[in-house]
C-alpha cells in the first residue's frame, strides 16, 4: 500500500514537472529573472548583499560551467523546476511526519504545486523554489527531532539553517523559531547546543568574506534601500492595504481550501512551533508592502499547508 502511494506521488510530481516545462517562456522574464540569468552566465560572483543570494547565484554559475552547451535561460529555469519538484517531494514527507494522512498529503502537494505563486516561481529563474527545498529540509529535521529525539537531526537542522542564510537573508525570520526550539529542548541539547550553533555560525560567516575583501558592506548583507523604506516606515493605512493584498493572494492561491486551515488549528501537536515559525513571515509580508510580495509567501504557505492537511 505504501509503495503504491509513493508511486502515485511520483506520478503526480512528474505531471507537475511536465506542466512547468510547458509553461517556460522562450526568453527570461523581466524583474530579477533577467539579472540572475545574465549574472550566472558571466560566472561566479562574490557579493553577499541582500539581493545577490550568494549560494543560489553561484550554484547557477557552477551548473552552467558544467553544462555550457545548454541555453542558459532554459538551464537556469530547469534548476527552478527541479527545485520546485524536490521541495514538493520533501513537503509530502514533512506532512506525513506531522500525521497528515497520505491522501491529504498528496492533495496538499497538488494544491501547492498548482497554486499561482508556486507555479510562477517554478518556471522562471528565481531563488525561491531553490530556497524552499532547504526550508523544508530544515523543518523536516526540526520536527523529526521533536518526534524521535535523535541528536543527529539537531545537527542536520543547524546545518540547513546555516545554508538558508547563504541563499536568502529572510532566514533571519527563522531565528525566533530556532531559539524557541533550543529553549524547549535544552534538556536534550545542552551538550550539543554550542556545536550545533557553531555549524550555523560558520556557514553564515561565509557571507562575511566578501565584506572583508571589500565587495560589499556589512549592512548590505541584511538590507537594501527598498527593504529599509518599506520595513522601517510605519503607516497604518499602508499596513491595512497590505493586509488586504496579502489576504487576496492567499485566497487566490488556495480558494475554498482555506477553511481547512482553521480546522487544522484544533490539532495541538506542534502547534506552538508552527505559529512561532509563521508569525514573523506573516508580519514581514504585511510590513514589506511591495507589488510582488507574493514571492515571500512560499515559506508561510508551508506552515499553512501543515494546518490545511491536518484540518
Amino acid at each position: 500500500m505504501y509503495k503504491k502511494h509513493q508511486t502515485n506521488v511520483l506520478f503526480w510530481l512528474l505531471l507537475l514537472a511536465i506542466v512547468y516545462v510547458f509553461s517556460i517562456a522562450k526568453d527570461p522574464t523581466l524583474g530579477d529573472s533577467l539579472p540572475f540569468t545574465i549574472q550566472a552566465y558571466h560566472g561566479f560572483t562574490f557579493e553577499s548583499n541582500a539581493t545577490n543570494h550568494f549560494l543560489y547565484t553561484n550554484f547557477l554559475a557552477l551548473v552552467y560551467k558544467i553544462l555550457p552547451f545548454i541555453n542558459p535561460h532554459f538551464l537556469f529555469v530547469g534548476v527552478s523546476i527541479f527545485s520546485g519538484i524536490l521541495s514538493l517531494f520533501y513537503l509530502h514527507k514533512l506532512l506525513g511526519l506531522l500525521d497528515v494522512s497520505p491522501k491529504s498529503s498528496l492533495m496538499c502537494v497538488l494544491i501547492f504545486g498548482l497554486s499561482f505563486t508556486f507555479w510562477r516561481q517554478s518556471i522562471i529563474t528565481e531563488v525561491y523554489t531553490f530556497y524552499l527545498v532547504f526550508v523544508i529540509l530544515f523543518l523536516l529535521n526540526l520536527f523529526k527531532f521533536l518526534k524521535e529525539k535523535n541528536i543527529k537531526h539537531f545537527y542536520y537542522l543547524s546545518f540547513f539553517f546555516g545554508v538558508l542564510f547563504l541563499i536568502h537573508i529572510q532566514t533571519i525570520l527563522f531565528i525566533l523559531l530556532y531559539i524557541y526550539f533550543l529553549f524547549k529542548n535544552f534538556g536534550y541539547l545542552k551538550k550539543h547546543i554550542v556545536y550545533g550553533g557553531l555549524i550555523t555560525i560558520l556557514l553564515f560567516s561565509v557571507l562575511l568574506i566578501p565584506v572583508v575583501l571589500g565587495y560589499n558592506s556589512f549592512i548590505s548583507i541584511f538590507t537594501d534601500n527598498a527593504y529599509q523604506d518599506s520595513i522601517f516606515n510605519f503607516n497604518i493605512v499602508t499596513i491595512l492595504k497590505s493586509s488586504v493584498k496579502n489576504l487576496g493572494f492567499l485566497i487566490y492561491n488556495f480558494i475554498f481550501f482555506i477553511v481547512f486551515i482553521f480546522w487544522g488549528l484544533k490539532n495541538k501537536n506542534g502547534i506552538d512551533y508552527i505559529l512561532i515559525g509563521i508569525i514573523p513571515f506573516l508580519a514581514f509580508c504585511i510590513k514589506h508592502n511591495i507589488s510582488d510580495i507574493y514571492v515571500f509567501h512560499l515559506v508561510p504557505y508551508v506552515f499553512l499547508l501543515i494546518l490545511l492537511g491536518r484540518g
